[in-house]
């Protein structure tokens, strides 16, 4: 973030000396569900750092071409035992279920539910309130992982 990107270095000598495997860098997530724009607070001034890019003189992000696959590909549970849509429904409003009753978390995925959602979702209507900001949508980069470095060689 912006208030702490100028300590990168020495986070990084940091990890050497205490002889870490990896050092990541990884962007900050700033979701668009809070009040405000807290982009224009935390987004790092050094573009590298950032996870999104931003129309000129302002911190609103340029939007980019996004085929959302999450519901089909990759099942995701809360501390709960739901079963959501995605790692951004915060507050389980589109859950497909629960594992803690008795069933499978496969059985919840593949159920009733989730189907009905798929449709839904598959002929275009992801305006729900985690889909419509979704920060995957404008991401620079594929991952959140802009640097990574080795410092031990591992046979």
């Amino acid at each position: 973030m912006r208030h702490n990107e100028k300590e990168l270095p020495a986070v990084r000598r940091l990890a050497e000396e205490l002889d870490v495997d990896y050092f990541a860098i990884k962007t900050v997530d700033l979701c668009p569900a809070h009040e405000g724009n807290l982009d224009s607070h935390y987004a790092p001034d050094d573009i590298r750092y950032r996870r999104y890019e931003y129309k000129p003189g302002t911190y609103a992000r340029k939007h980019r071409p996004f085929e959302c696959m999450r519901p089909w590909k990759r099942i995701t549970l809360d501390v709960s035992g739901e079963v959501i849509s995605c790692e951004y429904d915060f507050d389980n409003s589109l859950s497909f279920g629960n594992i803690n009753n008795e069933q499978s978390s496969v059985s919840v995925w593949k159920g009733m539910k989730s189907r009905e959602f798929r449709k839904k979702f598959n002929r275009g209507d992801n305006s729900f309130y985690h889909c419509k900001d979704c920060s995957y949508k404008n991401n620079i980069y594929s991952d959140c992982v802009i640097k990574k470095e080795s410092f031990k060689s591992f046979r």
